[in-house]
């Protein structure tokens, strides 16, 4: 996993939007004590995150995994007003594409920084 090798070389916080996916392994959430994260599906979940996207130009990047999910997104456009780096790991297609998507990910993908 991604974050599992990150965690080698940097300090994480990492949020996932749910828990549950049907093309998802259950071996995705891999647990170990190098790697925290929070699912975004409890109030202390959300409010930790809110807190951290108040306090998002401490951080030294941002990585958005899954760039169009809600909690992905406002990060990304936080990150985009406030100069904070930030990636996005993508396969640069939406499944039923539409204008407002392609916006989207015009807007988000075009402004990071990798």
């Amino acid at each position: 996993m991604i974050f599992l090798e990150l965690s080698k070389w940097m300090n994480l916080k990492v949020y996932f939007q749910s828990n549950k996916d049907q093309s998802r392994s259950p071996d995705y959430f891999v647990k170990s004590e190098k790697l925290s994260f929070e699912i975004l599906d409890n109030e202390s979940a959300k409010n930790n995150f809110k807190n951290d996207l108040k306090k998002i130009k401490e951080f030294d990047i941002v990585i958005a995994y899954h760039p169009v999910c809600k909690a992905a997104l406002q990060a990304e456009l936080l990150c985009k007003l406030k100069g904070v780096p930030y990636f996005v790991n993508i396969d640069g297609a939406f499944v039923n594409p539409s204008f407002l998507k392609d916006f989207i990910k015009k807007l988000v993908y075009r402004n990071a920084v990798g």
